[in-house]
């Protein structure tokens, strides 16, 4: 994947994902290979206002306590706590309760029973004591879905996704925190799957905003070949087609 300030363009589309960001949690959805990934990419180096990033990419994720193990592990990386005392204290103190002080105990028996326990203390730190705005994007999530449907722990899945839902409605009205989910399948179908065949009854996305990637505007287009065009020392015009 190309690092943020390698990708040309979608500045319109960023800046709207980040003005509905500031409203609410965002289901950002697209065709395969059109560039969502890359967009995220770039939001999480370059992000806007007082946002910080937490980018999760979740398709290796086959239980719901190794996401929040990534979520817990970026926050730290990204020096959240530096902004207002240490917010993740108490997180820290309930996970060394379960896993001593093991740094890769996220599979361990203990801490994957209380995943969502865990998850909630995280995002109850982030909601009531962080000093800035922290939105986790979970890249590929349908992905992770999928993979525990296949691992015959359906149920996991429908628990992940309801607290996913039940933090969205409980924290964060305070605008401190914001999901963005995103990945190469749909999670409509996942959600479809769940309901037909397990007899899922719930609507776990209902809450959250839809953005929608089209293809790339045509001054993007033309900005992208002219500097494959400079980068190849190949001079010439580009000539556009009405």
């Amino acid at each position: 994947m190309k690092k943020g300030c390698d990708i040309i363009g979608r500045e319109q589309e960023i800046a709207e994902l980040w003005r509905m960001i500031e409203g609410n949690s965002i289901l950002f959805t697209a065709e395969r290979r059109v560039g969502k990934s890359s967009i995220i990419e770039k939001m999480k180096e370059h992000p806007a206002n007082n946002w910080v990033v937490l980018l999760c990419y979740a398709e290796s994720k086959r239980h719901p306590s190794e996401l929040v193990g990534e979520i817990y592990q970026l926050a730290s990386k990204q020096h959240v706590i530096s902004l207002k005392a240490n917010w993740l204290a108490g997180f820290t103190k309930l996970y060394e309760t379960l896993a001593g002080t093991q740094a890769d105990g996220w599979q361990l028996p203990p801490v994957e029973r209380a995943w969502k326990r865990l998850l909630t203390a995280l995002i109850e730190d982030i909601s009531n004591h962080s000093g800035t705005q922290v939105v986790i994007m979970l890249d590929e999530f349908p992905h992770m879905l999928s993979s525990m449907i296949e691992d015959k722990q359906p149920g996991l899945a429908i628990e992940l996704l309801d607290t996913l839902r039940e933090l969205r409605q409980r924290y964060q009205a305070g605008g401190h925190f914001r999901f963005l989910f995103t990945g190469s399948i749909g999670i409509h179908l996942i959600i479809s799957e769940l309901k037909h065949i397990y007899g899922y009854t719930g609507n776990p996305m209902n809450d959250v905003s839809l953005a929608t990637l089209e293809a790339m505007r045509r001054e993007d287009v033309e900005l992208m070949c002219k500097n494959y065009l400079d980068e190849e020392g190949i001079a010439g015009q580009i000539q556009t087609v009405s």
